[in-house]
């Protein structure tokens, strides 16, 4: 390589090498400033060297990788980046701060390791949403790159291809708006102005007529015991299915009966006390010995099977319980319905709203008047009627039910 000025060339850029074990630099005949930098691995990169009249000395700013940067598209952020040099722009910082805007990937990584470290349980489950659906579209574009009707495009594509429901389609558009909004200030958001799909409520819960196959299935020898102990404890406590997953051996008081729900992990960031009914406990203290007893005991009451993982306890149950409705015969049954079940089991047996509202930790100002007043033996002796209830269904599948007609 003899000439460092010649006429670029989509031909002649392509042939080009460097053989000197060093870095080169040619510049372009056509358009004044524009470089090449080759480097001796191979690549090339365009840049702009020119002197800069307000640091008083050549300044170089790069423009693109080739080939990937076309060369009449150099040319032009060529021309451009010349035109605000002579116009006394600081083009060198402009330039540094163009680098320093973070990509969705990257600013989702820096919101997402906030959650885990504050012991947030539904950082996975982000996690998951992110690299699923957010990051094949968005997560390598700059935040500021990232426009509205872009956002809502996607958003409203959701229900027609890849068959993900509308509810699910508003979790992913939340994660988004909520990285910009806790990380990302400085930049306009996205999806301000994008209103979420309406949503559905859901009432499945265990029916008296599916109790008996459910609960056999659970017994199975075919049943993991981790799934049976899982099920059953959330039934017995209608927790959600993030706190069951991570509760602790330290929110647990074996004297008192009770399990506390930290503010961090609760939906509602308050901290939250369940009643424990004696069929929960004895579930409870089996694993606890059982935990004992293990030479990787752990703080968790359903630890992670492999040490790898990031959280330390459970995350994903969803193809044993899978196989267990199908063992079962349930369809369309989910596990956050075995929260609901205990609530609509309670409302069977003659609990009130507010008992209800109060096992399930249910946050409203008219209710919480109540609550303020209220003991948790109540609470308890209405959980166990709805956990006799089911028993009573299992043992009994022909027995009619007459089911309340009030919608929980």
């Amino acid at each position: 390589m003899t000439d460092k000025k010649f006429l670029f060339s989509e031909s002649n850029l392509t042939k080009i090498k460097n053989e000197t074990g060093k870095r080169v630099i040619v510049f372009d005949t056509k358009q004044p400033g524009l470089a090449l930098r080759i480097m001796p691995s191979g690549s090339k990169t365009f840049c702009l060297m020119a002197w800069d009249a307000n640091r008083k000395r050549s300044t170089d700013v790069t423009i693109g990788a080739y080939p990937k940067v076309r060369l009449d598209d150099a040319r032009e952020l060529s021309r451009e980046l010349s035109s605000h040099l002579a116009a006394g722009v600081d083009i060198v910082g402009q330039s540094q701060a163009e680098r320093e805007v973070p990509t969705l990937d990257q600013a989702f990584d820096r919101w997402v390791l906030k959650k885990e470290q504050k012991g947030r349980t539904s950082w996975n489950i982000d996690r998951q949403r992110h690299d699923k659906h957010i990051s094949p579209r968005f997560g390598s574009m700059r935040v500021d790159d990232i426009t509205p009707q872009q956002i809502e495009n996607w958003f409203l594509s959701f229900p027609k291809k890849s068959g993900l429901s509308t509810t699910s389609a508003n979790r992913l558009l939340v994660i988004i708006r909520t990285v910009y909004n806790q990380e990302l200030r400085q930049y306009p958001n996205p999806c301000e102005g994008i209103s979420l799909n309406r949503e559905e409520s859901r009432e499945r819960f265990l029916r008296p007529a599916e109790v008996p196959a459910l609960f056999d299935a659970l017994a199975s020898e075919e049943t993991p015991g981790y799934l049976r102990d899982f099920v059953f404890l959330g039934l017995y406590t209608g927790a959600r299915r993030a706190n069951l997953l991570g509760m602790r051996w330290a929110d647990i008081d074996f004297d008192l009966g009770t399990w506390t729900i930290p503010a961090g992990d609760s939906k509602n960031r308050t901290s939250m006390t369940l009643p424990l009914i004696p069929a929960a406990m004895e579930i409870l203290e089996r694993r606890w010995q059982d935990n004992q007893q293990n030479v990787r005991s752990s703080i968790f009451v359903f630890p992670a099977v492999s040490s790898l993982g990031k959280t330390g306890h459970m995350n994903d149950i969803r193809d044993s319980w899978g196989a267990l409705l199908q063992r079962a015969g349930v369809t369309d049954f989910r596990l956050h319905d075995l929260r609901r079940s205990l609530g609509s089991w309670q409302t069977i047996t003659g609990a009130s709203t507010a008992v209800v509202g109060k096992s399930l930790g249910h946050k409203s100002t008219q209710a919480t008047q109540v609550y303020a007043r209220m003991h948790l033996d109540p609470i308890r002796q209405s959980v166990q009627k709805a956990v006799d209830a089911m028993q009573a269904a299992r043992m009994a599948p022909s027995r009619v039910i007459r089911m309340n007609s009030g919608k929980k």
